[in-house]
């Protein structure tokens, strides 16, 4: 297309495949040139139906390969009294095969295939409904031989395979099953217990015995997960059945559900090499038992995430719990996500902090009680994101934020801010400051105003984040979907001390959405594009003020991020009208 390959590859690895499919309909030398980069990746489902269209064309070109091989056999025995027999038996080919079948001309062109599990459902469907003329070993091919010859012809592909129930119910369907498995990279068993059939362990250990080396991702969704019983359904219960010899060592390991814990152990010594590990929901057994084989069996973990989503919201891990899983740890933590299922607390910060020399990310959704998460910015000299908000809704105490004092982090001897090793490192800062003094004005005869803790406060948290030059993100509001606002919270005001943040000369991301900011006129912004070359996003200004307008006419290039509306309390007034400008004020 350009006439330069390299370029060819840049160019068409960003376009999507419906883009690429219209490109290459352009003319033939464009489609010769995008052709390849098309069959590069088979998609998942689509409302037009391709992986139909695929299976078709599975069968479709083993019919042709199969009269070609035997019209080659027909020309080897010409001479022999049997021609004629054997020329009676040919199957006819149908009559929509096409010259020269696509797949044999790309298949080896295919590199990842993601729609493994609709692919053996078309198979098996296909092999049901095609009615050949003529009755021969060939002429109505089983999926097993179509899957084969699919095989075959795309060696280069790998598999994101979903077993399911339906893939476990019949041997057929599980030997249908297996054959794909050592092409699979990315497998995701999803078995659900339904009352009245167990899902055995002695399939579980074939299926892992099976894959190959190429599995880099195994995802456990078995929440009726159990051994068989004597004379149960598969005839052998776990206790008999041998371990299995796995050549697969999967680097990210995900349990969403995993209640039983009678493979345990030697899934986690298969699972030898894993280095991430997410997690939902796990049985308490379990749980200690995981903590058993991190330590024991997974040398090469370093990054551990908790699931953000809470079936029925009466799971959670606790805070002792999380702090075993992270001390269990012996590689060193690089990068700890505690989504909504976590709770962190004082225990897992401080096991936490046992790693701080190799935390990389950390994030935080819950929190029990004041964890003290200022003390891992301070600790952790290659932390490069930090994140602390709230990822759905929860009652205020589990809300993740730190309080001014323990951010300022000021020292009383040397009067001045304390040292944090992350200054060099960190990029993306999300954290909720809060528990800022309030002002106090004294009115009586002779008006007497004492601000000075309240702005000095201010300065001290502005000093500290401008401190912090390599930031690239800073969110310091609540979730755009949060329909309260911040109040008690850093203003990004000339008047408090906003020239302070001049060094941050890499922010490019800046969200104060559902705060009291007030950011509304023209020379904060004005200040922050001055001095903020690389800004590219603002989130949380007023669709009316000044500022909006400003940033508008001057800077469109800026995309700009409104807050939803607020609710409103005390029969319609908004909570910002009971707070002057300056901040939140009690009159005396």
């Amino acid at each position: 297309m350009f006439d330069i390959s390299e370029l060819d590859d840049i160019v068409c690895s960003q376009l999507e495949l419906g883009s690429l499919a219209k490109c290459a309909q352009v003319n033939k030398k464009w489609n010769k040139v995008l052709a390849p980069f098309v069959w590069h990746i088979i998609p998942e489902d689509t409302k037009d139906g391709d992986w139909r269209k695929l299976c078709q064309l599975v069968l479709e070109d083993f019919l042709q390969e199969q009269q070609r091989t035997r019209q080659e056999q027909l020309q080897r025995t010409r001479r022999s009294t049997r021609a004629a027999t054997i020329a009676s038996q040919l199957p006819e080919p149908p009559k929509n095969i096409r010259p020269s079948p696509p797949l044999a001309k790309n298949g080896p062109l295919v590199r990842e295939v993601k729609c493994a599990a609709q692919l053996l459902t078309g198979l098996e469907r296909l092999q049901d409904s095609h009615q050949p003329s003529k009755r021969t070993e060939y002429s109505n091919p089983t999926a097993q031989y179509l899957t084969r010859h699919f095989l075959q012809r795309c060696p280069n592909a790998l598999m994101v395979f979903e077993m399911t129930n339906h893939h476990f119910n019949t041997p057929q369907t599980f030997r249908l099953a297996l054959e794909v498995l050592p092409r699979v990279h990315t497998l995701v068993i999803t078995a659900v217990y339904d009352g009245r059939k167990v899902f055995p362990v002695a399939k579980l250990k074939q299926v892992l015995a099976t894959t190959s080396s190429h599995l880099d991702s195994l995802t456990i969704n078995t929440p009726g997960f159990r051994a068989s019983r004597g004379g149960a359904t598969d005839g052998a219960s776990s206790a008999r059945v041998p371990e299995p010899k796995m050549t697969a060592r999967p680097k990210k390991l995900k349990l969403k559900a995993l209640l039983r814990s009678d493979c345990c152990q030697w899934l986690w010594r298969a699972c030898n090499q894993v280095q991430e590990l997410e997690l939902e929901i796990l049985s308490h057994k379990v749980f200690r038992e995981l903590v058993q084989g991190v330590h024991n069996s997974m040398p090469a973990l370093d990054t551990v995430i908790f699931s953000n989503y809470r079936r029925g919201g009466d799971y959670e891990v606790n805070d002792h719990q999380i702090a075993a899983l992270l001390a269990a740890g012996t590689k060193g933590w690089k990068a700890v996500h505690c989504g909504s299922v976590a709770r962190v607390g004082t225990q897992a910060v401080e096991a936490l902090l046992l790693h701080a020399s190799t935390l990389e990310e950390f994030s935080v959704a819950r929190v029990q009680g004041t964890p003290g998460l200022a003390r891992i910015l301070k600790s952790c000299p290659r932390l490069r994101m930090f994140k602390a908000m709230e990822a759905t809704e929860h009652e205020s105490a589990s809300v993740p934020k730190v309080s001014a004092d323990d951010f300022v982090d000021w020292s009383q001897e040397s009067k001045a801010l304390q040292s944090w090793r992350c200054k060099a490192r960190l990029e993306t800062l999300a954290i909720r400051i809060t528990d800022f003094p309030l002002r106090v004005r004294v009115l009586q005869k002779d008006l007497r105003i004492s601000d000075e803790h309240y702005f000095e406060i201010h300065q001290r948290v502005l000093q500290r984040l401008g401190g912090l030059r390599h930031l690239k993100v800073l969110r310091l509001g609540h979730r755009e979907d949060v329909d309260m606002q911040q109040v008690n919270c850093v203003r990004l005001m000339m008047e408090y001390g906003l020239e302070k943040l001049r060094m941050l000369k890499n922010l490019e991301e800046l969200h104060i959405d559902n705060m009291d900011h007030h950011v509304t006129e023209e020379k904060e912004v004005e200040w922050m594009v001055a001095h903020w070359p690389k800004m590219r996003t603002i989130s949380g200004l007023d669709r009316k003020s000044s500022a909006n307008k400003w940033l508008r006419k001057n800077h469109p290039e800026i995309q700009r991020i409104f807050p939803m509306p607020r609710q409103e309390v005390n029969g319609g007034a908004s909570l910002g009208r009971f707070f002057q400008k300056g901040g939140p004020v009690i009159v005396i």
